[in-house]
């Protein structure tokens, strides 16, 4: 009876250490999120451009080198990134859609949020677009509810409306960075995207406030067509433990928004989010 005792004992501690514990959460509390959304811009391509090398050394930072996208199209990428499903959206042709997204979780919770789209014109302008800038990059925009509500509308701000904020300390603590066409990568342009996301970043580097209590992703929407090689991805900020780390898993928008989503404590949208594990490994 002993023996079996003690074998029921080991079975239950091998069942039970190989299962996630989904009742806690293994990311941190987040204070504040900055996420930037490039587009085409590969691994090598974001780990090698001057300013992101030197954030690279100096923050500590991880970089998923195993990153997917999740669609064929930039706009189901970008609406998978806050739906946590692609809707069956295979194009870039200009969408309406009613579904459930991270905007009415952080509005549930009274989570100030907003999106600073390059060159967008401002005032829930909803045409196709304007020069470098194309409205089916900024998903926020085809969304019902935003699109019905002119005062969730005016969340969605040009990047003038990021300096401001980053001037007087009014920085939402969930924002979403969108460059246009070419300092996002989606014309092949590394040196843009290098130049794009030093201007972005530069003033919140040297505010070390704004630093301690903010924590940073940058994940590409979908890969430069004909490459193999991963989309760029990665998460930097004090709340990382080390300096440089990569990590090779393979991971994808899913498992973004389901970190952010737990850093928050937004609950889920019960979509692939809720299937997706959460990033860790990494953090303090």
């Amino acid at each position: 009876m002993k023996i079996f005792r003690l074998a029921k004992a080991f079975l239950i501690v091998l069942l039970f250490s190989s299962v996630p514990v989904w009742g806690s959460n293994p990311v941190p509390g987040l204070d504040r999120v900055v996420w930037i959304w490039l587009e085409g811009v590969s691994f090598s391509e974001g780990s090698s451009g001057a300013f992101l090398k030197s954030l690279i050394r100096n923050q500590p930072s991880v970089r998923f080198s195993g990153f997917q996208a999740v669609n064929p199209s930039t706009q189901g990428n970008a609406i998978a990134m806050i739906a946590g499903s692609d809707l069956g959206v295979k194009d870039n042709e200009l969408t309406r859609f009613f579904a459930p997204t991270i905007v009415d979780l952080l509005e549930s919770r009274g989570i100030p949020w907003k999106v600073y789209a390059e060159d967008f014109p401002g005032a829930c302008y909803l045409s196709p677009g304007l020069g470098n800038y194309k409205r089916y990059r900024v998903p926020f925009l085809s969304l019902d509810r935003v699109q019905s509500d002119r005062y969730l509308c005016m969340n969605i701000l040009n990047y003038s409306n990021y300096q401001d904020d980053l001037k007087n300390g009014t920085l939402a603590r969930f924002s979403v960075v969108i460059p246009n066409l070419k300092s996002s990568g989606a014309f092949g342009d590394s040196l843009a995207v290098d130049a794009g996301l030093r201007t972005l970043l530069t003033p919140i580097l040297r505010n070390e406030d704004l630093m301690n209590r903010t924590t940073f992703v940058i994940s590409t929407m979908n890969p430069d067509e004909g490459r193999i090689e991963s989309p760029f991805a990665m998460i930097f900020g004090q709340r990382i433990a080390e300096y440089g780390k990569v990590v090779k898993d393979t991971v994808n928008h899913y498992s973004v928004l389901r970190t952010l989503e737990d850093g928050l404590d937004l609950g889920s949208l019960n979509q692939e989010d809720s299937k997706a594990q959460p990033l860790t490994g990494f953090w303090k």
